[in-house]
């Protein structure tokens, strides 16, 4: 099932919301050679760079993107003139060379080719000049888009290369505009409780991707509100510590916050989050090991749904302490 802000990511200028300004430049011309977005995490960076990729491609006279002209067609289904890379996985020159040959070669399916250097900060300073000797001097053919949350990062003489725009976080009005879209297909988003459509505005910092995030969470019976975390921290533990009563004990009182249905959508994103700060592949191997455990075995009819939460919690308890004990 596609999430929230997937499925609502927008494809076209008039569906990117709180940026206006950025968008309003950035139609104004199709032979962009390099730009530099910078500001907060979730407020549009990656989501505005695609759009300008497809924008100076796409065959439409409009200042639109169309989405529906074989250039727009061949963008959005993943053309090999299309390049997206997350620096924090490959921040190395040599990693910067590859790319760098990428873009030597002229397109196949597009006018331009497209590059997007994401979190652009985690390159190294030698394949940070690297980019920087193909930015002095770009190939005709190449748009290159870097965005970082943390510009001072980036080396002067790169950034003094690139057309800069600063994304804020969206104002509440915006973030309004975006809920209204999305309650047109989603008929459960006009049920949530004002107080919980208060708390989504209030901790999702302007940032419309955590807007929608939250936004699920509580569609799901999720938890919207973070000091609920300390719980989910809880169960976590005591699961990695194979103590079976002390993972019960804190399922049970965290179901009295959560309700029924919040505490296993709590409890993944708490071992999500900690398999984010694994460092090793075997601290990896090992939350792996939990989550599988929590599957219900083919064939185990009569569990109540009240109970069926627990269970999975505890069997993943149970399994921690088996592997211990081998």
């Amino acid at each position: 099932m596609t999430d929230l802000a997937t499925k609502y990511r927008p494809h076209k200028w008039s569906e990117v919301v709180g940026q206006s300004y950025v968008v309003d430049v950035l139609k104004k011309s199709k032979d962009w050679k390099s730009l530099l977005f910078w500001g907060p995490s979730g407020t549009g960076k990656t989501t505005v760079a695609r759009l300008i990729g497809a924008y100076v491609n796409c065959e439409s006279d409009a200042n639109e993107v169309c989405g529906t002209c074989n250039s727009c067609k061949a963008y959005f289904n993943g053309s090999v003139d299309y390049r997206e890379e997350n620096v924090g996985d490959s921040r190395s020159i040599d990693a910067m060379r590859a790319v760098v040959d990428w873009m030597m070669y002229k397109p196949i399916t597009l006018k331009k080719k497209v590059l997007v250097l994401d979190e652009v900060h985690n390159l190294s300073v030698a394949a940070q000049n690297l980019l920087l000797k193909v930015l002095e001097e770009p190939p005709p053919h190449m748009l290159i888009v870097l965005c970082t949350t943390k510009v001072e990062g980036i080396i002067d003489p790169l950034r003094q290369r690139c057309q800069e725009f600063k994304f804020k976080p969206v104002a509440d009005e915006d973030l309004a505009k975006v809920l209204i879209r999305i309650s047109k297909n989603e008929q459960w988003v006009m049920n949530l409780a004002d107080d919980v459509l208060k708390q989504v505005f209030e901790q999702c910092e302007g940032s419309p991707r955590r807007f929608l995030t939250l936004l699920e969470k509580a569609g799901q019976g999720g938890v919207v509100n973070d000091d609920y975390e300390d719980e989910a921290n809880k169960i976590v533990e005591s699961v990695i510590n194979g103590d079976v009563l002390g993972s019960m004990k804190s399922a049970l009182e965290s179901e009295k916050q959560l309700g029924l249905k919040g505490v296993i959508p709590v409890f993944i994103s708490a071992l999500m989050n900690r398999m984010k700060k694994a460092r090793s592949a075997e601290e990896v191997k090992e939350l792996v090991g939990i989550m599988k455990a929590m599957s219900l075995p083919d064939g185990l009819f009569g569990v109540k749904e009240e109970d069926r939460m627990l269970y999975q919690i505890v069997a993943s308890a149970l399994y921690v302490r088996e592997k211990m004990n081998e």
